[in-house]
């Protein structure tokens, strides 16, 4: 997902000597005997994949055993920022917020959306892909109907699915999602559509199965060219052929 400006909301990482670590009070799993250091690790991932939900980098308040405390920026990459140094970079210049303000595409997920799509991220960490995917479905349907299914904000929650799916190991389904993403950005006329293809095509480059690689190989291609990519269709078919003839 695209990163968008920081959230205000501040999260709280607590780490235990005893190699634990707890995410605005929620337990991070993590095995037994892990360092200090896996254990921040661990609960990093889970801000991360917090803050791909969130659609933007999240705030972070981390503190060690030993007390020292880190103010951080989170991104959905997994890249972290000390918060502070953030905060002082130049802000966007006036034109460039108003340009920004007039596309779609550049809108976080609103407020009222955030908070059940960071309980999203805990249920994944907690409770595993079909939690976290029954929580997203839930906020899909609350955001369908309050704006409709061809609105930036719905296209977004869609992204948090496809993000899920890949998380898991779930390479088709992933893939399939992320083009629905992609074709939805093109028919809403926004960049974002190059983002969503290039995951949509990454996703099925980690397919396994010969049968799922060619059908939905077609799929791909037939996104690349509905998204003005007719290079890339071409190569998607190249390997679609050499896959039919030699396998994976």
């Amino acid at each position: 997902m695209p990163d968008q400006g920081p959230s205000t909301r501040v999260l709280r990482i607590e780490i235990t000597a005893d190699g634990q670590a707890r995410v605005d009070g929620t337990a991070v799993p993590t095995p037994l005997g892990s360092s200090v250091e896996q254990v921040r690790a661990a609960a990093l991932r889970t801000v991360a994949d917090m803050a791909a939900a969130a659609g933007g980098a999240l705030r972070v308040d981390a503190r060690d055993p030993d007390g020292t405390l880190w103010r951080l920026l989170v991104h959905p990459s997994g890249d972290i920022e000390d918060a502070a140094a953030a905060v002082a970079m130049p802000t966007v210049p006036a034109q460039a917020a108003q340009d920004r303000a007039g596309d779609a595409s550049a809108a976080g997920i609103p407020a009222r959306y955030l908070e059940a799509l960071i309980e999203v991220a805990r249920a994944y960490g907690a409770q595993g892909f079909e939690a976290a995917d029954h929580l997203a479905a839930q906020v899909e349907k609350l955001v369908e109907a309050d704006v409709g299914v061809l609105d930036a904000q719905w296209v977004r929650i869609r992204e948090v699915r496809a993000h899920l799916s890949y998380r898991q190991g779930a390479a088709a389904q992933a893939t399939e999602q992320w083009i629905e993403v992609a074709l939805a950005w093109v028919r809403l006329g926004q960049p974002d559509c190059w983002t969503a293809a290039r995951n949509a095509h990454h996703c099925w480059l980690l397919i396994e199965d010969v049968g799922d690689v060619v059908r939905i190989g077609h799929e791909v291609a037939a996104m690349w060219r509905q998204a003005g990519r007719d290079k890339q269709a071409q190569r998607t078919l190249l390997r679609l052929d050499q896959v039919q003839l030699d396998g994976l």
